[in-house]
């Protein structure tokens, strides 16, 4: 499957929400918020950080979900990745990427 667009927010939700809805992505997190550092939760049930700060940028999930997306390229590669690698899946980048 291809997702492909010129923003990076936009590819980086088709790809966290295909993974939602086809391959039980939600299930497979060690936790809800999903926070990979210490501040900003990437993948949260509600549209603010751990530590009550709203998020600056976040797009929708299928799943009643909020994904941060104020984060560089290199961080949004990063994180497709390891949900792809949650659901036994690879990602390829191509293009601007």
């Amino acid at each position: 499957m291809t997702f492909e667009d010129d923003i990076q927010s936009k590819v980086m939700t088709e790809v966290v929400s295909h993974l939602i809805e086809d391959h039980d992505l939600i299930s497979r997190m060690d936790s809800i918020p999903y926070v990979p550092g210490d501040k900003n939760a990437v993948i949260s049930d509600r549209s603010v950080h751990t530590d009550g700060r709203n998020m600056r940028t976040y797009r929708e999930l299928p799943s009643d979900h909020y994904l941060f997306t104020n984060v560089s390229k290199e961080s949004k590669k990063r994180y497709m990745k390891q949900f792809a690698e949650n659901c036994g899946l690879e990602v390829e980048f191509g293009g601007k990427w």
